[in-house]
């Protein structure tokens, strides 16, 4: 199992906003499984937008929201 951390934020023309922010830690198999855990959690549906190495950029289809996901190391 793979470790991401999640935010989740709103839109603006297209673009990341950050005015509201949630942040979130998903533990999943792959990046598909922790976006589809968000969706699940949200009652949201996503489409990737843009990928770049271990992050991934999806936007809800309303293009409301956005979503940030980046594969993370475990810290002990």
């Amino acid at each position: 199992m793979n470790n991401y951390k999640v935010e989740i934020t709103d839109l603006f023309s297209g673009e990341l906003n950050y005015s509201y922010l949630t942040q979130l830690n998903v533990t999943a198999k792959s990046m598909l499984g922790a976006i589809q855990k968000v969706s699940r959690e949200t009652d949201l549906k996503f489409r990737l937008e843009y990928s770049v190495g271990r992050e991934n950029i999806y936007h809800s289809t309303s293009k409301l929201t956005g979503v940030v996901i980046k594969e993370t190391e475990v810290e002990y």
